[in-house]
């Protein structure tokens, strides 16, 4: 069989395309939900339509989502998934360290002990929320004002129109001289679990993995995670559990959840411990093999 993996429906096209060649079956795990979406370009939508999705992208291949809610959106295009599979996370690179290693980290890294460290990963993408992060520091620094604050940002963004454009929106939030650049660096699992805690606050997952990824790398790495309650996000953080939830594109709501973290250390504790549990029990490897061999075994039958 043919097995591939993609966010995009029109990955099923080549998969079939490669099943008819070969003569086997063609499996697509899909990451992200399906159907039209205001936000896309026109194109984006054509290809998104759910009549395109049905007849000519996944008809005949075998579906695993990565989330209940894929798979709802897939049911509702009037397709059959399997049962959801979550991404498998790599528990030897994203796990927690102990408090002699994160103060180790914290000063191979330039970060002071006394300054509550704010973890982004991400791009510029309006889904991706970084604009509702910078707006909820703002506020809270404006009512905050003594507080000590250092906002981590792990960009993938392209260089020179980009950067100086989000560099010309720190300033003008006064956010510049509390924000350290580490771009996207193989380290990123140790920057994890030494912050704080990790602010991710998606407005929607079409498009990235759903579940994200990034939060459940963060969640292993024993991270206090902060995101919203879209998609299949939910479905893994349960709220003041291993993880808080708030509204998408709610800045207000975000800074004020911030602001309660920055003051109970203790709850960020609590949720450092739980977190990783959560990721090991859903998403390794060993799991995730047997799912896909029972499916298999089911396909080949």
């Amino acid at each position: 069989m043919v097995h591939g993996h993609s966010a995009y429906p029109i990955f099923g096209l080549l998969l079939r395309i490669a099943s008819w060649i070969l003569g086997v079956p063609a499996v697509l795990t899909i990451y992200s939900p399906i159907g039209s979406n205001s936000h896309l370009k026109d194109s984006q939508n054509t290809l998104t339509n759910l009549y395109f999705i049905r007849m000519f992208f996944l008809s005949g291949v075998w579906l695993i989502p990565t989330s209940d809610f894929v798979k709802y959106s897939l049911e509702n295009a009037g397709l059959s998934p399997q049962a959801k599979i979550y991404p498998i996370v790599n528990l030897n690179s994203f796990k927690p360290l102990d408090e002699e290693l994160k103060q180790f980290h914290r000063q191979n890294h330039s970060l002071s002990t006394s300054s509550f460290v704010i973890f982004y990963l991400g791009n510029l993408r309006l889904n991706k929320g970084l604009h509702d992060l910078l707006d909820a520091l703002e506020n809270i620094r404006r009512l905050h004002e003594n507080l000590n604050l250092t906002l981590l940002l792990a960009l993938d963004m392209p260089p020179d129109v980009s950067r100086r454009r989000l560099e010309s929106q720190l300033r003008c939030r006064s956010l510049h001289n509390i924000t350290k650049h580490v771009g996207i660096t193989p380290d990123v699992g140790t920057l994890m679990s030494i912050s704080d805690i990790v602010v991710i606050p998606f407005r929607n997952t079409v498009g990235p993995a759903d579940p994200p990824l990034s939060i459940l790398e963060a969640m292993a790495a024993g991270s206090t995670v902060l995101t919203t309650a879209v998609g299949g996000i939910p479905e893994v953080v349960i709220d003041r559990e291993n993880g808080f939830l708030v509204s998408p594109g709610n800045p207000k709501e975000l800074a004020e959840r911030i602001y309660e973290l920055i003051e109970n250390p203790s709850l960020r504790k609590i949720i450092s411990v739980n977190a990783p549990v959560t990721i090991q029990s859903c998403c390794n490897d060993e799991a995730a093999g047997l799912l896909h061999m029972k499916l298999y075994n089911q396909i080949v039958r």
